[in-house]
């Protein structure tokens, strides 16, 4: 196959996967908690220098840089609204892009077959259709992250260590998106240590020692300036936290500075009270806990085990249940031995990450199995080219005695293959029409309460105005600066607070959080909206008024 007809294939999925993006960008509005996250920070990267806006960021930066370079490009009106209209557009953009690595990642492990229909597969699968939509990281990640599996192979198929620079270039700039990017480097210094025990590939030690250096030094080019800003691997909790178990170093405060806040605009605490040593010594038998209903992350170390069911679950729902039995019978069917091995090596390394993360954070996502589904796809398309082999045989007895015209062998080997054509035609189309089928549901029904919500509060806000919003959707769209649940009880303190919104679950949950939203909203606050959808068993958002000086009465009567 010429290159222009490659690049016309190419071309041909990414249209396709433009569509789909665009179809569910216009059925979708609501983002998801961590798109509202990434906003805020997209909008903190406009407003401050750089350098300080990744210190206190919560996630890896890259995602929100290029959303916040595109508003300053594109001259933008800096609104709630335009910001989650480019959060989304560069999601989809990337979406689109990692088109072209996958194709050629897939070519290099197969054939062309492979190369368009594992792209057109993963395009359709829900665990990635909703990565715009939801306005996450994942697809810039894994555009970088496919880019440096490409070098690899390339690496593998010529020896040429230039094909490492690409390789590391690729696993550092993922890993500016999601922290596990540099795993890919790590698994390349694994299968360059093994090659020269290896039939397939024997290269000599020297160059083994030469390629992992250069791969390191390319990898470490890319990634040392947000290690040396941050001052650690990665701002993310969870993480820090299981690495910290990992290498036994004391505990200490993770949450970058300023997180609390939903908003880019910068929020002072101005205090309207002081809470006293007294008062609180007072509300011993009864005090105030600001903790969220899910315990700290790495306190809920749920042990190996539960681990590797959640993983197996997330896997079945990540793979969309179908394709992980045809990525299982695909596996073994790979040509190449070491892409296979680099493969294979690339795959459980990942299970492991996932299963220690799970296992100390007690928390897994489908998003985090993300990677697997995304590498998965080709051992999938080779199982369904396995599957089609097999059902040609069956179809073509069923078949035969149907027919009356004579053929010879030669004919018939000709029909054979021109049915496994077919079969293979068909079962990709099925699987894709399936998959999409899920993909193109809307997502958030539930949280529409809060869409309304935010309207409503636009229309009655003030230039002063000053949330607590615990999800972040309300403040979203009112475009109203909040404080995030994280920022609870910074909140309650600041002299400018006006509004608390919260979800009815979370005002009458039986928590310590919930039982404390009660007790102060009892004392200063007064409801003054509740917002549900009709016909909808969606959830419901209440919307108080906060007088911060009946809280300082409050505290003067204890």
């Amino acid at each position: 196959m010429s290159i222009r007809e490659h690049a016309l294939r190419i071309t041909l999925l990414m249209a396709f996967v433009l569509t789909v993006q665009c179809w569910m960008l216009a059925r979708n509005t609501m983002p998801a908690q961590d798109g509202i996250s990434f906003i805020r920070i997209a909008r903190d990267f406009s407003q401050t220098p750089l350098p300080t806006a990744i210190q206190r960021s919560s996630q890896h930066p890259l995602y929100p840089w290029l959303v916040s370079v595109t508003q300053r490009v594109l001259f933008l009106q800096p609104d709630s609204k335009t910001w989650l209209q480019i959060a989304r557009g560069v999601a989809a953009a990337g979406c689109v892009l990692l088109v072209i690595p996958m194709y050629l990642t897939g070519l290099r492990l197969g054939n062309a077959r492979m190369a368009f229909t594992a792209p057109l597969l993963f395009s359709v699968i829900p665990v990635f259709t909703r990565v715009s939509v939801d306005c996450m990281a994942e697809s810039s990640y894994l555009l970088f992250f496919m880019i440096g599996v490409y070098g690899v192979l390339e690496f593998l198929r010529k020896e040429n260590v230039w094909w490492l620079v690409l390789a590391g270039i690729g696993s550092g700039t993922s890993y500016w998106s999601r922290p596990e990017g540099v795993i890919l480097t790590f698994v390349i210094l694994i299968s360059l240590f093994v090659a020269p025990f290896l039939r397939t590939l024997r290269m000599r030690w020297a160059k083994v020692i030469a390629s992992g250096l250069i791969l390191v030094m390319t990898t470490l080019l890319v990634v040392t300036p947000y290690m040396l800003l941050t001052g650690r691997m990665t701002q993310k909790n969870s993480l820090n936290h299981m690495l910290r178990k990992i290498i036994r170093a004391p505990d200490q405060v993770t949450r970058a500075a300023g997180s609390p806040v939903s908003s880019s605009v910068e929020v002072t605490v101005q205090p309207s009270f002081e809470i006293r040593p007294t008062a609180l010594s007072l509300l011993a038998d009864d005090p105030l806990d600001f903790s969220s209903k899910h315990s700290v992350a790495g306190s809920r170390f749920q042990g190996y085990l539960p681990a590797v069911k959640e993983l197996i679950d997330e896997l079945l729902e990540g793979f969309h249940y179908v394709f992980l039995p045809l990525a299982l019978i695909g596996t073994m069917h790979l040509k190449e031995k070491r892409e296979r091995l680099f493969f294979m090596t690339l795959i459980v390394v990942f299970l492991i990450a996932l299963v220690q993360f799970s296992s100390g954070s007690g928390y897994l996502s489908t998003r985090h199995v993300i990677t697997i589904v995304c590498l998965g796809m080709y051992p999938a398309i080779e199982g369904i080219h396995v599957l089609s082999q097999k059902l040609v045989p069956f179809i073509w007895w069923l078949t035969k005695n149907r027919r009356n015209e004579d053929t010879t062998e030669s004919g018939d080997g000709r029909k054979v293959l021109s049915l496994q054509r077919k079969c293979f035609l068909v079962l990709t189309c099925v699987l894709t029409l399936f998959s999409l089928a899920r993909s193109v549901a809307p997502l958030h029904v539930s949280r529409q309460a809060h869409l309304k919500a935010g309207y409503w509060l636009a229309e009655q806000a003030s230039d002063h105005d000053l949330l607590l919003d615990t999800r972040g959707w309300v403040s979203l769209f009112s475009g109203i600066p909040a404080y995030s649940a994280h920022g609870s009880e910074r909140a309650f303190r600041d002299a400018r607070l006006t509004h608390v919104v919260l979800e009815e679950e979370e005002y009458l949950a039986e928590t310590p959080r919930g039982h404390t939203f009660r007790r102060l909203l009892d004392v200063a606050g007064k409801r003054i909206g509740t917002f549900s959808v009709d016909g909808s068993p969606g959830t419901t958002v209440l919307i108080y008024r906060w007088r911060s000086e009946r809280m300082a009465s409050f505290w003067n009567s204890l």
